[in-house]
């Protein structure tokens, strides 16, 4: 742009508005200690949820593998693993859902022939 009016030389567009200055403003010492603060407020309050996250990881593993060791051994004295977990399914539900469920597949499998 080649102007010779010092107004429209200063602005961006040559329009009549003069863009606001770029870059980032200087940070005061007052700045950095808040920000500072602030930081460590929350790495150590994510520090705090991490931990807490990992210990929980690890007791759930830890009762998989109990769990595990449970169905190992009900499967050694000859239950049927997949039966038993059915049935642990089926004592978390409340009972006449369980007896209703149980109706309809009965029919279903009776239409079907499988009874």
């Amino acid at each position: 742009m080649t102007t010779h009016d010092p107004d429209l030389a200063k602005t961006a567009n040559g329009r009549g508005k003069a863009k606001a200055p770029r870059g980032k403003m200087k940070e005061d010492k007052a700045d950095l200690d808040v920000k500072a603060g602030a930081f460590r407020v929350v790495k150590s309050e994510l520090k705090g949820f991490c931990e807490r996250v990992e210990a929980i990881e690890t007791e759930m593993a830890e009762l998989r593998e109990a769990l595990k060791e449970v169905y190992a051994e009900a499967q050694g004295r000859g239950y049927s693993v997949k039966s038993l977990k059915t049935v642990v399914k089926e004592r978390k539900r409340d009972r006449d859902d369980v007896i209703a469920e149980r109706e309809v597949t009965d029919l279903y499998r009776d239409q079907l022939g499988l009874l």
